[in-house]
């Protein structure tokens, strides 16, 4: 690996919460050339949150990609000692890219609470599939994945990092660079599933400035794509659930997958 950044340490463990977002949130969006990046890992909501708590077996994938360079993180992570953050330091200017997807986690609600996720997130296949087989009443056992992506510029150098795809079984790619639109223009994301465009998804769009959050309700196009409006200045944070129904799994009937991306300005 070409020696552009140096990876300080991985920083003391947090608390953790059930909570409903996931999100990858650097201190700073825009960082001076040699400037340290302190990145964590956040669980909570309304774009408010507490550090996770999580080891290696939590981590499927943790990538960082960076100009020409394409890092493992994964092993930054300890397998013992619990850890929320990682502090980072770039020494070139461009775009970077940090990409994690969890292992799979199992949750098990009573069924008011099942149903009343099911239609926050609107998967309605969920709810339509449970009522057709009398299961509206069952406890809903699922498995889930976090796919989350956040992205940061380092000094003024903006290339092609910002529309990598890493893979992950739900994911957003943004078709501009979030750092060179033009006032006045909107961002467009392709949310795609396994590679594929997922139309008709609920993404919700989370716009933090001064201590406030802005929850906007969006949704895809035919195409998989959904367009919002930019304010330069402030905090983003994307996020869509996608669920599927498994039937060869012995403790769980649905497999979702939660991602997120965030930038800032």
């Amino acid at each position: 690996m070409k020696k552009r950044l140096l990876i300080i340490l991985l920083v003391i463990a947090g608390s953790s919460l059930g909570a409903h977002e996931f999100w990858l949130e650097p201190r700073k969006f825009n960082l001076k050339k040699g400037e340290s990046l302190y990145l964590c890992f956040r669980v909570g909501e309304n774009f408010e949150g507490e550090n996770w708590k999580g080891t290696q077996s939590s981590v499927e994938s943790l990538r960082l990609y960076y100009g020409n360079v394409e890092d493992d993180l994964q092993p930054l992570i300890s397998d013992s000692i619990p850890g929320d953050s990682l502090n980072l330091q770039f020494y070139d200017e461009g775009t970077a890219l940090v990409t994690y997807q969890s292992t799979n986690k199992f949750i098990e609600l009573e069924p008011a609470k099942f149903l009343e996720y099911l239609e926050e997130d609107r998967l309605q296949e969920a709810i339509a599939y449970r009522k057709e087989h009398g299961e509206s009443d069952s406890t809903g056992r699922e498995n889930y994945k976090r796919c989350t992506k956040t992205l940061f510029q380092v000094g003024a150098v903006k290339d092609e990092v910002y529309k990598k795809p890493c893979g992950h079984d739900l994911e957003f790619i943004p078709l501009q660079h979030p750092y060179s639109l033009k006032k006045g223009q909107s961002l467009k994301f392709s949310l795609l599933y396994r590679k594929k465009p997922l139309p008709n998804a609920l993404v919700k769009i989370h716009h933090r400035m001064n201590g406030k959050t802005d929850i906007t309700n969006l949704t895809t196009n035919d195409r998989g794509i959904v367009e919002l409006p930019i304010k330069f200045f402030g905090k983003y944070l994307l996020s869509s659930v996608h669920m599927k129904r498994v039937d060869n799994e012995e403790h769980a009937d649905w497999q979702s997958y939660w991602a997120s991306f965030t930038w800032g300005y």
